[in-house]
């Protein structure tokens, strides 16, 4: 499901639009943008959902490192 959150600076995010289908990628676009074009702060029932901390560089270095693991795992497939 989609995540949108807001920044304190007003910048907005949302993620995960394309693994639940058009339908709840289209209303969270909708949503957002009708917020940015309104002026709005996100809608009160989104608070609760906010983003969880991926710890900063260490979060993406395990993301990295889950990466090369796939990278591996294909290649020795393929190749061995």
């Amino acid at each position: 499901m989609q995540q949108i959150g807001a920044l304190p600076n007003r910048i907005w995010d949302v993620v995960r639009m394309g693994d639940s289908g058009e339908t709840p990628a289209a209303i969270a676009g909708e949503l957002v943008a009708s917020a940015i074009s309104n002026n709005q702060v996100l809608p009160a029932g989104l608070e609760r959902f906010g983003l969880p901390s991926t710890f900063a560089t260490f979060g993406l270095m395990a993301a990295q490192c889950a990466y090369w693991y796939c990278k591996l795992r294909d290649w020795m497939l393929t190749n061995c």
